[in-house]
């Protein structure tokens, strides 16, 4: 459809932002998606800034450090939104998906902290964080909490069956 086409494109931008700071300290991952001669760090939401919000759109791994995860190794269709969360509960919500062989794609909620278990449904919560084009199916793995470090931000993550595994992230800021 149409949010395919959108994804496409934004997947093509993201391309040469995959740059994660916490990647290319502990060695993570594969150097194919990081762009050469690229040392930029980003600092987000200084003390210093009366406004948290960033400039322009964030990378899947901007957006996954928000929640304190990291993309794992060898991941393929890596796409990241940010979702209008005026209508919702939620002050900022993100949503990253990505495919990548099933033992990697387990390794997100381990790396996060969290131990996956087998899904037994979304509650409406859930649908409405990780959006209208992910659905429960038997063998789905999940996990979700807030994150430690910083308690402000939730993550939920649903790994789809099979391998390789599509895995949807949902990374939303509590407000009300």
């Amino acid at each position: 459809g149409t949010g395919e086409a959108a994804m496409t494109t934004m997947r093509r931008g993201l391309a040469s932002l995959l740059v994660l700071p916490r990647l290319a300290m502990t060695g993570c991952g594969d150097d194919d998606a990081t762009p050469r001669g690229t040392t930029m760090t980003s600092s987000s939401g200084g003390a210093s800034t009366s406004s948290p919000a960033p400039t322009g759109p964030l990378s899947a791994p901007e957006v996954l450090a928000l929640g304190g995860l990291a993309l794992p190794a060898n991941t393929s269709g890596v796409t990241a939104e940010q979702v209008d969360a005026s209508a919702m509960q939620w002050l900022e919500v993100y949503r990253v998906s990505f495919s990548a062989p099933r033992s990697n794609a387990l390794q997100i909620c381990q790396t996060g902290g969290m131990g996956d278990l087998p899904s037994t449904g979304l509650t409406a919560a859930d649908e409405e964080l990780l959006g209208p084009s992910v659905t429960h199916v038997d063998g789905m793995r999940t996990c979700s909490s807030t994150w430690p470090e910083n308690s402000a931000w939730d993550r939920l993550v649903v790994i789809a069956p099979g391998d390789p595994a599509t895995v949807h992230v949902a990374i939303s800021k509590m407000g009300r």
